[in-house]
Parts: C-alpha cells; structure tokens; sequence
C-alpha cells in the first residue's frame, strides 16, 4: 500500500530506475499519493531517464500550477541535455511568464554546460527580448569564473536593466577573483 508507494517514490528520488514503469504506478496508487509521486517523478528526470518528451509535457497539465514552473525547468533541462534545440525552440513557444523563463534558463544552462561555444553561438542569434536576457544570464553565469572577461561582455548584452546590473555584479564579483587589476577597471 502506502508504504509501498513512498518506496517507490524514494526509489525515484534516487535516480529514477522506476520511471519506465510511472503510469502503471500512477494507475495503482491511491489518489492522494499521485502527486507526490508524480513530482517526484518530475525531480529525479535527467538525460539518462529521460525518454519521450511529448509524454512528459502532457504529464506538465496534471501539476499544480504553483510547481508547473519548478517542474517545467526539470523536463526543459533535461530533454536540452540530449536535443538542446529542440528544447530551447519548445521553451520558445511558451507564453511569457514563469514557465517560459524557467524552461529557458534551465535548458541554455544545460546546453551551456554541454557545448558552451555552440550554446553562445545560439545565444547571439536571438532577437533582444526576455528569451536573450535568460539564455546570456545562464551563459554568464557557467563562464564568469574561467572567462570574466566574455561574461562581462555578456551582461552588459542583457536589455532588462535589472538583470544587466544583477549580471554584470556577478561578473565583475568573478573578475576581481580571477583578476583584481583588471576588475578595478570595470
């Protein structure tokens, strides 16, 4: 029963080797356990358990939506880390807000710590907006310790003044570790 169930969930946390097995899981469970065994389900997702997209964003809609944006990052990051393209134009196609911003900032952070120069690459092609102030916020945030000096250039990209300033603290913070002459500078 119960316990059964909470096993299963830990079993998840845990690496995820239940997840080929969730729906039938979900069918058995008794209705007050689903979700704490779907978002658990949702937390353990990672390129290695992560199988058909389509299924998990269709599992999205059962959430409730004040997780939907916690839980829409853990399917964006983990599809990016196996098709980042995919992800990032999937995340694209969210309405702005909550969800758009975390599914991109998760899947560029993905990528970003997979291919770091085709993820940047990426980033330049976007139109100024939100997307862009995400995807090069992420991309700051992974170079600033070993490239301040990229990253600084990054921040300063970022339209959103808030972020920009936020950014650019963050970078000039890793600058004046790597290089405190040249963060003087700054």
């Amino acid at each position: 029963g119960d316990e059964f169930v909470r096993n299963i969930a830990s079993g998840l946390l845990n690496g995820g080797q239940y997840l080929s097995r969730l729906d039938g899981l979900l069918a058995s469970t008794p209705e007050r356990l689903r979700q704490p065994l779907m978002e658990a389900a949702f937390l353990s997702l990672s390129a290695d358990n992560f199988d058909d997209p389509q299924k998990w964003l269709g599992r999205l809609a059962e959430t409730p939506e004040d997780k939907r944006a916690n839980l829409t990052a853990r399917v964006a990051s983990a599809w990016a880390q196996q098709m980042p393209e995919e992800a990032l134009a999937w995340a694209t196609t969210l309405p702005e807000g909550g969800e758009r911003t975390a599914a991109m900032g998760s899947a560029a952070s993905a990528w970003i710590n997979r291919d770091t120069y085709g993820a940047s690459e990426w980033i330049s092609t976007l139109p100024a907006g939100s997307d862009k102030d995400t995807a090069a916020t992420s991309l700051v945030h992974v170079i600033a310790k070993d490239s301040p000096a990229e990253a600084w250039q990054w921040a300063l990209s970022i339209t959103d003044p808030s972020a920009r300033t936020s950014t650019a603290f963050f970078t000039l913070s890793a600058m004046q570790k790597h290089d405190p002459a040249t963060a003087r500078q700054w």
